[in-house]
C-alpha cells in the first residue's frame, strides 16, 4: 500500500504540468512536526512546523517526504505526519506543444531580466534558459565540468548536479527525476527554469498571456537583535 502511495506521488511531481499551482502538497497532521535535514530520525532538525500547515511535496524516499515549507525551507517529514493532498491547476494553461522553440520572458521580483542567449521552451514544455541566469538571478554558484558534462549548483543549503542528456539529478546527494534534460544549445549549456528555481526555494509561475516565467525570491527573514 505504501508503495501504490509513493509511486502515485512521484507520477503526480514529474509527469503533471510544469506551470501553475504545484501538483502535490501536504498538510501537516503532526501537533508539532520536525523537518530533518535526511529522511530519517537521526538527521538534523532544520525547522519545525505546526498541524494544519501547508507544505510542498518535492519528492519522497522509504516512509518521508521531500518538503519544502513556505519560508522557504527544504527538509524531510516522516510521512504518517503528512496527508498528501492534490491540487487543481491555476487557469492559466502551460505552453501548448505548438509553442516548443518559441522565446519566452522571464522577470525576478517583477523585474524583467535581459539575456544574451534567450530562454525557450523545449519538446517537454519546460522553460530552458543558460546556466549563467542562474548563478546571476539567483544568487547561485555554478560550475560546469567539460569532461562529465555536469553541472554543479549551490546554493543555501542546497547542492545541485544535472548531466546533459541526462533525465536522473541529484539534490542534495538524492536522485531526482527530471521531466526533460539539460542540453548544450549553440554553444551555451540550458537547464530547466522551474526544476532549478524550485529546487533553490524561489517561487515559479507562468503567466501565459504575456509569454512570462515569473519568479519570486522568498523574503530573508529578519534578524533578531543580538
Amino acid at each position: 500500500m505504501a508503495f501504490l502511495l509513493i509511486m502515485s506521488l512521484l507520477m503526480a511531481l514529474f509527469a503533471g504540468p510544469a506551470w501553475g499551482a504545484e501538483n502535490a502538497k501536504g498538510i501537516v497532521t503532526g501537533s508539532v512536526v520536525n523537518v530533518r535535514s535526511i529522511p530519517s530520525t537521526s538527521g538534523q532538525i532544520i525547522t519545525q512546523v505546526t498541524k494544519g500547515t501547508e507544505v510542498t511535496i518535492l519528492g519522497s524516499q522509504g516512509d518521508w517526504y521531500q518538503v519544502r515549507t513556505k519560508a522557504g525551507k527544504t527538509g524531510w517529514i516522516a510521512g504518517y505526519l503528512v496527508e498528501v493532498q492534490q491540487v487543481q491547476p491555476s487557469q492559466s494553461a502551460p505552453p501548448s506543444p505548438a509553442e516548443t522553440g518559441k522565446e519566452v520572458k522571464v522577470t525576478v521580483d517583477g523585474r524583467l531580466v535581459e539575456f544574451d542567449i534567450p530562454p525557450y521552451i523545449d519538446a517537454q514544455n519546460r522553460t530552458m534558459v543558460p546556466i549563467r541566469f542562474v548563478a546571476a538571478e539567483l544568487g547561485s554558484q555554478v560550475h560546469w565540468d567539460p569532461q562529465e558534462q555536469k553541472v554543479s549548483i549551490t546554493g543555501g543549503n542546497q547542492m545541485i548536479f544535472l548531466w546533459i542528456g541526462h533525465q536522473v539529478a541529484k539534490v542534495n546527494g538524492m536522485d531526482v527525476l527530471l521531466d526533460t534534460v539539460p542540453v548544450v544549445k549553440d554553444g551555451r549549456t540550458m537547464v530547466p527554469l522551474r526544476f532549478v528555481g524550485e529546487s533553490l526555494g524561489v517561487q515559479v509561475s507562468w503567466d501565459g498571456p504575456n509569454r512570462t516565467v515569473v519568479i519570486a525570491k522568498p523574503t530573508p527573514a529578519p534578524q533578531e537583535p543580538e
